[in-house]
């Protein structure tokens, strides 16, 4: 015998209620999990709930013909957008269970001031924010020098987070609204080479992160004939472990990542990475070899002679990247 709760759900005014359902995507078009969605309708008021592992999350009980309309709670306008509305099959249509939503209750969180942390970046802060990059990068625009760099930043540097815009889309009852949120997951690209920068092409690998507010998957593939790998991954991921076997078989390697860290600019591997990311490496190797990717930075940054790794050209260095 069905319970009471069941037949008020769905009855109303001799009506069958209906529901809608949202899926969140990333860019690419893999569900996300974790996000809150809000429903606002005349007779449910505002209503929450969190896309679960599919990335979808549904919402009972709607009279039929009642407007809805839906909110990505945690999210700036600009982070997201609808790519589209479609209807639900007849069955799915219908609500069948007891409506499981929390009362959501908007909040104006005024613009604060944060301070950067050691291996924090702009995709990193406006992951954990709900912003996206770029707006990080406005609003703050007069903080930054005119060499600062994106992909790193200062840590002991003071920012300011915008006050997030809570953006609402129409959704009518019966049918599925699939939403994208922008910039999600980053590609992470690691190349892998031998001591003489030989590239390790067409290698099998497995590589898994740690230290992410959501798990993501092992993941497997072959390098590229440069010997590199593209690897989609969330921003706030701390830690990673790359396992890779040559080509033609022997011993598997291990490499364990630190991501978001950076050596001191004073030793060969910190300036390189730094080197690298602000773009001085067309035409050359990408590790540090016979100081050849130094003396493009002094000669076309600092444009002075190119010299060996001293104080001053770390501090120049720290200085252009921001970091």
């Amino acid at each position: 015998m069905p319970s009471e709760s069941s037949v008020v759900q769905s009855c109303f005014g001799g009506e069958q209620l209906e529901a809608v359902e949202v899926i969140v995507m990333g860019d690419d078009d893999r569900p996300l999990a974790g996000l809150a969605v809000v429903l606002q309708s005349p007779s449910k008021g505002l209503q929450s709930d969190l896309t679960d592992t599919r990335g979808r999350c549904r919402f009972e009980g709607i009279p039929p013909g009642e407007r809805t309309r839906v909110a990505l709670a945690d999210l700036d306008a600009a982070a997201w957008e609808l790519v589209t509305t479609l209807p639900l099959s007849a069955s799915a249509a219908v609500s069948t269970a007891a409506a499981s939503w929390s009362a959501f209750t908007p909040r104006d969180v005024p613009p604060r001031a944060i301070e950067v942390a050691p291996g924090q970046c702009l995709v990193k802060l406006g992951y954990l924010h709900g912003l996206l990059p770029q707006t990080l990068w406005d609003h703050n625009a007069g903080r930054f020098g005119p060499h600062h760099s994106k992909v790193a930043l200062t840590p002991g540097m003071q920012l300011e987070l915008p006050t997030r815009t809570l953006r609402w889309i129409d959704v009518p009852a019966a049918r599925l609204a699939v939403l994208h949120r922008i910039g999600l997951p980053v590609v992470m690209t690691l190349r892998v080479v031998d001591a003489q920068a030989r590239p390790w092409a067409g290698c099998a690998y497995a590589l898994s992160f740690e230290g992410s507010s959501r798990p993501i998957a092992t993941q497997l593939g072959r390098t590229d004939r440069a010997g590199r790998l593209h690897a989609p991954v969330l921003p706030d991921v701390s830690r990673g472990l790359l396992t890779i076997e040559p080509r033609g078989g022997g011993r598997q390697w291990r490499f364990a990542l630190h991501v978001g860290a950076l050596r001191p600019a004073d030793e060969p591997e910190g300036a390189a990475s730094r080197l690298w990311n602000m773009g001085f490496r067309e035409g050359h190797s990408t590790l540090w070899r016979e100081g050849d990717v130094l003396a493009t930075f002094q000669r076309e940054g600092l444009e002075q002679e190119p010299a060996p790794l001293d104080a001053p050209s770390a501090a120049a260095l720290v200085d252009w990247h921001g970091s």
